[in-house]
């Protein structure tokens, strides 16, 4: 069986790949943070301190490392060297809880006529504030969670179905999290610019799983395998070239803040391969594939439903209507009874008034032997 025919029937196990690299990143991740209590190895940049900078091709840097360990054991120093082009430049010397007189004595002790003047040591010597470096470290964390949240955002609004978005999230998260567990297990320490790298990484990763997502949904043409064959050769390029770019620029670059930069990509690139390819491809495949066991409904059931639905609502609607003139119609007849009621009441109170008023003007205008004669008829009665 083929590397094709491995990779189109076999997926599920191609899955376990990633996962088992995330597992054992998060293990890493979690060690470093219950024996340092931070989950990434950070500079004095990010946690305050002193660093020093000294042109020296003096190689013996595990005897200078236990040198100063043994002269300050209070203090924590990490001892690295610069290097162009494969060759040596200098040494790059960090430390917390030092003073620079002190440092600078150590160092001129050990490295003696390979070191510059104790004067022009001192004066190299960079000072980092821990309150500035550490406010910085929880901006930058900040910034990476909201990095995660709007670039999931992005990805919802535009495919629109949850479980490929979360998909792309998740390689994304992974990519991050097996990288952080490399550059620890490498012994790095995290300055400004990784910083900055880990948020260009998430770009980076994010650009080939959005590629793959976009040919196997978005496109209708070919197989599912097909499609993902034919973003795979657009994503590997993308991703080998970039890569090659980085590592060209790691061989070459003088700064160490870029040499870091460059690392943090390079190995988030290489890292994105398998979450890529592997892994998301591997969640879309199954996505597709349960789909398609669910029952499809045709373009004419689909308009047939579409219509009953709109017809429920209009009848519905008109019996809406209905009820309320019907409303209506009943509470005018019960009005219009009170007022014929009414004006009944106001009638007949008005005729026997008339009646009264008539007999008392009748006995006013009738003559005294008239009225004898009704009250003879009264009492006759």
């Amino acid at each position: 069986m083929g590397l094709k025919e491995i990779y189109e029937h076999k997926y599920k196990g191609l899955l376990l790949i990633p996962l088992i690299l995330v597992l054992l990143a998060l293990a890493q991740i979690g060690f470093q943070y219950y024996t340092t209590g931070d989950f990434i190895s950070k500079s004095v940049t990010l946690t305050g301190g002193i660093s020093l900078e000294i042109d020296s091709q003096y190689k013996d840097i595990e005897g200078l490392k236990l040198h100063l360990k043994g002269s300050f054991p209070e203090a924590d120093f990490h001892v690295r060297t610069t290097k162009i082009a494969g060759r040596q430049k200098g040494i790059i010397v960090e430390g917390t809880d030092i003073s620079k007189d002190e440092l600078s004595r150590a160092i001129k002790e050990k490295l003696g006529d390979q070191a510059p003047p104790l004067e022009s040591l001192s004066k190299n010597i960079k000072n980092v504030s821990a309150r500035f470096s550490s406010k910085f470290f929880r901006t930058a964390i900040i910034a990476v969670l909201f990095a995660f949240l709007f670039m999931g955002l992005v990805v919802f609004y535009y495919f629109r179905i949850p479980i490929p978005s979360i998909a792309v999230v998740l390689a994304a998260f992974s990519d991050m999290a097996v990288t952080i567990a490399i550059f620890n297990s490498l012994g790095m320490r995290l300055t400004l610019g990784g910083v900055v790298a880990f948020l260009m990484l998430i770009g980076y990763s994010v650009d080939t799983d959005i590629l793959l997502s976009t040919r196997v949904l978005k496109h209708r043409t070919g197989s599912y395998f097909a499609r993902t064959m034919d973003a795979m050769k657009t994503g590997f390029t993308m991703s080998c070239t970039t890569i090659a770019a980085l590592g060209a620029g790691m061989f070459f670059a003088q700064s160490e803040v870029l040499k870091q930069v460059l690392l943090v990509l390079f190995i988030g690139l290489i890292v994105d391969l398998p979450m890529t390819w592997f892994q998301n491809a591997g969640i879309l495949r199954w996505y597709l594939d349960r789909k398609k066991e669910q029952p499809s409904v045709s373009k004419e059931e689909k308009k047939r439903k579409k219509a009953q639905i709109k017809e429920e609502k209009r009848k519905a609607k008109e019996e809406k209507k209905r009820a309320k003139e019907e409303e209506k119609k009943r509470k005018d007849e019960e009005k219009a009874e009170k007022d014929l009621k009414k004006i009944a009441e106001e009638e007949a109170g008005e005729t026997e008034l008339e009646k009264t008023v008539g007999h008392e003007v009748e006995e006013k205008i009738m003559s005294p032997e008239e009225k004898e004669e009704s009250t003879e008829e009264k009492q006759g009665v």
